[in-house]
């Protein structure tokens, strides 16, 4: 049945305020500090958290879809809306320094079910302790949220399961073409391989597994790092090679998971931080002490590269993450100082971007993350239907 216009434009604006809610309260760096966007922020809130929370690249933060906080993360411990660990969410299989190490997803048609993904540091050349080799890649966890009275905890048997034994330290999620479930992806460690997880109301599925463009790979511990994220229309990816000097944009096909038309850009030297603009023309991303524009939307290598555009300073000479707010600018912390600097206007292109650097005052020394989010998440129901009636082949 085809549903009037009107209707689908109210939809998606629940749809989009319900995403805004969800990321709207970010805890990051080292000492801990708290960004609020709530009431159309950002402002630098207290940190009112657990003082055991510091990171210095990894983090993850989830509320529900009345904007009350449930749960966040440095990696390898979890806490609740209460402030405290949850009891069996300690010493998971990821670190701090882990450049996107967690992502809490919920489960589709389970509200009560959320699944926090993790990579470990530097896919095991040196994480914590707990770590081995075989699980020095992609696990999950799952959390009831019925558990610990009401709060939530990691029943035993769903705490580190591994997904892939080695991986970068690229985490990031895209909504299935049906608009109900979720593709989880990640890079391969000593491989090519791009591999894309369809978490639905029955779980995971078995991997789609591409190979696919460079690998990443080294003797050297630092080589796992960088930032994968998709465009907000789902249909490509990218991500920055950390001391290999690359970009690859790719194609995704969010019905099936495979993943095509690898565009790989050199660079003159060490990128991190990556991020679309809202409109998915422009990407963005930092290396030491620069922000680079790229167009996105050109349909060839060669232009891709041509388009690159010095659009500012970073204000730091070392690496930083980028991350897109709710208010639709993109924000990077000025690693070792107390601001947050914002693209404002990140679908104009050049300079008409806005880049701000001193934007947001924080107060404390920053670090080099912000946290991992994904973009389309919204808690739905079994009784709510949010699909949008896009079936890929194969599907009733």
């Amino acid at each position: 049945m085809l549903r009037p216009l009107g209707f689908i434009f109210f939809i998606s604006l629940i749809y989009n305020d319900l995403i805004s809610q969800n990321n709207d309260l970010w805890y990051f760096s080292m000492p801990a500090v708290a960004l609020d966007f709530s009431n159309g922020g950002p402002i630098s809130i207290t940190y009112n958290g657990s003082p055991q929370f510091y990171t210095t690249e990894c983090s993850a933060v989830i509320k529900d879809d009345n904007g009350n906080l449930l749960y966040y993360t440095q990696g390898d411990h979890v806490w609740g809306s209460n402030h405290q660990k949850l009891p069996n969410a300690s010493d998971l299989f990821s670190h701090n320094s882990s450049t996107q190490g967690a992502l809490f997803v919920p489960q589709p048609g389970n509200s009560g079910i959320i699944y926090l993904f993790t990579t470990a540091l530097q896919a095991g050349y040196a994480t914590n302790p707990n770590v081995t080799p075989e699980h020095a890649g992609l696990c999950y966890s799952i959390i009831d949220r019925s558990l610990n009275s009401g709060i939530g905890d990691i029943p035993a048997n769903e705490k580190n399961i591994t997904l892939v034994d080695t991986t970068a330290e690229k985490l990031t999620a895209v909504r299935h073409a049906n608009g109900r479930d979720i593709w989880i992806i990640t890079v391969g460690w000593d491989n090519a391989n791009m591999y894309a997880f369809e978490l639905g109301p029955d779980g995971l599925s078995a991997p789609v597994i591409t190979n696919i463009g460079t690998a990443q790979t080294g003797g050297q511990y630092n080589m796992g790092g960088g930032q994968l994220k998709s465009n907000h229309a789902g249909d490509q990816v990218a991500h920055t090679f950390s001391y290999l000097g690359l970009m690859e944009i790719l194609d995704f096909d969010n019905c099936t998971g495979i993943f095509s038309n690898v565009r790989t850009i050199n660079l003159s030297s060490n990128p991190y931080g990556l991020e679309y603009a809202p409109g998915d023309q422009f990407l963005y991303i930092t290396e030491y002490g620069t922000i680079y524009q790229f167009d996105a939307s050109l349909s060839s290598q060669a232009n891709i590269a041509a388009s690159k555009t010095n659009v500012g300073s970073t204000q730091s000479s070392s690496i930083c993450g980028l991350q897109i707010g709710p208010d639709n600018k993109i924000y990077w912390p000025q690693k070792g100082q107390q601001y947050l600097g914002v693209i404002n206007s990140p679908d104009n292109q050049g300079s008409g971007c806005g880049v701000s650097t001193n934007a947001v005052y924080i107060g404390e020394v920053l670090r080099a993350g912000l946290p991992n989010f994904f973009k389309g998440i919204v808690f739905v129901e079994d009784s709510v239907d949010f699909s949008f009636n896009t079936f890929c082949e194969g599907e009733n």
